[in-house]
């Protein structure tokens, strides 16, 4: 059997980081050991095809296509908080929550709160010279029902598939472009988001759709408050299947 060489490596790392995604892996885990491995290693790496959002010490090592820190830090903020539970949240306390991640995403931390507030997941609160925190999911979650649906009519609205296939041909047929933003999709319906979204992550599970993540940096607050969390992964983009 012939032995690997640098090519077979690079296929191999490469497929490796693909799996993992953007919870991506350290230099140890990729197990870069022989003198060829570590030049294939090394190659994808200053090429960029490989991104280290780590330090030289502590690796964290994702494809380019998941570098992306700040969508990182905003996932990982919210897949630390607890729905069944509201929690007073200091910025030390989510920094504390954050303190594993990677140093680039660290970084990013500060950016990623703000989103969250100005996308309405976390509610910010004063309270002398600080400013606490609420994961308002949380705070939805323990509210009754019949609040819930008093305060907003709308929250128990239903679609149905040709109405939102009819809004998606629509938007395309506007835009020029099949793949359409999950936001554009949500003003041609007039619905609210959370209505939207629940029905994307169930036709999602039938297969009918093809979701997209976009790049967070060329799109603005409004839109990405429409993005669709999938396993950790925000989606920012649909197409229906032909």
């Amino acid at each position: 059997m012939p032995k690997p060489d640098i090519e077979t490596h690079k296929k191999d790392i490469i497929m490796q980081l693909q799996e993992a995604g953007q919870k991506g892996l350290t230099k140890t885990s990729l197990n870069i050991k022989s003198s060829l491995k570590i030049k294939a290693f090394k190659e994808l790496e200053n090429s960029k095809a490989i991104v280290n959002l780590g330090t030289s010490r502590k690796t964290f090592y994702v494809l380019q296509e998941f570098n992306k820190p700040l969508e990182i830090a905003y996932e990982l903020i919210e897949t630390r908080l607890r729905r069944d539970i509201i929690e007073i949240l200091s910025k030390s306390k989510i920094n504390n929550m954050t303190k594993t991640a990677p140093s680039a995403v660290k970084k990013k931390i500060d950016e990623a709160v703000k989103i969250l507030v100005n996308n309405n997941r976390l509610l910010k609160v004063k309270q002398g010279k600080n400013f606490l925190f609420l994961y308002v999911p949380a705070i939805l979650h323990h509210l009754p029902e019949e609040n819930v649906c008093n305060e907003n009519p709308e929250h128990i609205k239903t679609l149905t598939r040709q109405q939102v296939l009819d809004a998606y041909k629509k938007v395309s047929q506007q835009t020029g472009f099949s793949n359409i933003e999950i936001y554009e999709l949500k003003k041609a319906l007039d619905v609210p988001v959370e209505t939207l979204k629940n029905f994307i992550i169930e036709q999602n599970k039938q297969g009918d759709i093809i979701l997209t993540k976009g790049d967070w940096s060329l799109y603005s607050r409004e839109i990405r408050s429409a993005a669709v969390q999938i396993d950790g992964i925000s989606y920012l983009l649909i197409r229906f299947k032909d």
